[in-house]
């Protein structure tokens, strides 16, 4: 029961993250273009004014629309970085599961106690460190992810609280 609500949980997860990306990528060129050429136009109009030389540099020549076809393009190699994460999330579960039987399989092979209990005593910290530490980050990417959407106009912040 455990194994498929974390397997759903994942699955939910990756999920929100592709549609707050693809979000962001279909909203990319024609919200911020506008404002990227606003913003370029008063930047060069500032360093006009102190005499800067900008050469060919003009509020049109940078296009976002460029950029988000590499990006597009960069699409498998973000898959192969989510698969990764994916697969290091699986087996970072297993481990939980399997860490508090640890110390009695290694009670059965090695006679020291002292060794044991040490051994012990290391498995109880590293599963409460890693309990703790993805709580606190799931808590965290929560409350980022919602102040993001609370904020308003903040595309994907879905994405941006699951980072």
């Amino acid at each position: 029961m455990v194994t498929v609500v974390a397997g759903f949980a994942v699955l939910l997860i990756c999920y929100l993250v592709f549609f707050s990306f693809e979000t962001l990528i279909a909203d990319l060129p024609p919200l911020y273009q506008r404002e990227l050429t606003v913003r370029l136009s008063e930047i060069l109009t500032l360093l006009d004014r102190y005499g800067i030389e900008t050469g060919s540099l003009s509020p049109s020549s940078v296009n976002l629309q460029g950029f988000v076809g590499f990006l597009s393009s960069s699409a498998i190699s973000i898959a192969d970085l989510l698969l990764y994460l994916f697969f290091i999330a699986v087996t970072t579960i297993f481990m939980l599961f399997e860490a508090p039987r640890m110390p009695e399989r290694v009670r059965k092979v090695m006679k020291n106690d002292e060794a044991v209990e040490s051994f012990s005593r290391m498995s109880r910290f590293l599963v409460n460190f890693v309990i703790v530490r993805t709580e606190v980050n799931l808590i965290h990417g929560f409350l980022f992810g919602t102040f993001l959407w609370v904020m308003g106009g903040v595309h994907a912040a879905v994405l941006w609280g699951g980072c």
